[in-house]
């Protein structure tokens, strides 16, 4: 008897742990939809005409490079000065001047500015406003919360062309 109690403790035990693994697969097209409708509202309550690219990326130009400057592709080194936020969010959570500008090499960016940045011009400025499927998609980053949507303005200072 003693035996049967240690196996259904088990057993109950296992089932417990069983259901309250989290197994749920990130639905990558469901949460685009979620992310496409609160972009859209945000956009149309602040007055924003934005251009949706097909991976779903809303984006305006805001300032337009030299027509004879250079575009990022993904091996070369960007250098950059931006503001991050949540959208919606008047605070930013990451801010980054032209005095103080970050370099990075464009493929190890999240796909939202990797798709932005490579249809913009040095001296450019584009706003990106990235769904959670082209961001951190449902991981907490740096206390992002997870499926969250971005709101970067970006200031594309250099391009450095791989050699």
């Amino acid at each position: 008897m003693f035996k049967s109690r240690i196996f259904l403790g088990l057993l109950l035990l296992s089932a417990a742990y069983i259901a309250c693994k989290k197994n749920d697969p990130f639905n990558s097209e469901a949460q685009l939809a979620i992310d496409t409708a609160k972009i859209r509202e945000f956009l149309d309550t602040s007055g924003i005409t934005a251009t949706k690219d097909p991976s779903g990326l809303f984006y305006l130009m805001v300032v337009e490079g030299e027509d004879t400057a250079a575009t990022p592709s993904l091996e070369d080194s960007i250098r950059v000065a931006y503001t991050g936020r949540i959208l919606g969010d008047t605070t930013a959570f990451e801010t980054v001047t032209e005095s103080a500008p970050r370099s990075y090499l464009l493929s190890q960016r999240i796909e939202g500015w990797r798709t932005g940045l490579s249809m913009t011009k040095e001296g450019g400025q584009i706003r990106l406003f990235i769904p959670s499927s082209l961001a951190y998609r449902d991981f907490v980053q740096s206390g992002i919360p997870a499926n969250t949507i971005l709101d970067f303005t970006i200031d594309l200072l250099k391009v450095v062309k791989k050699k």
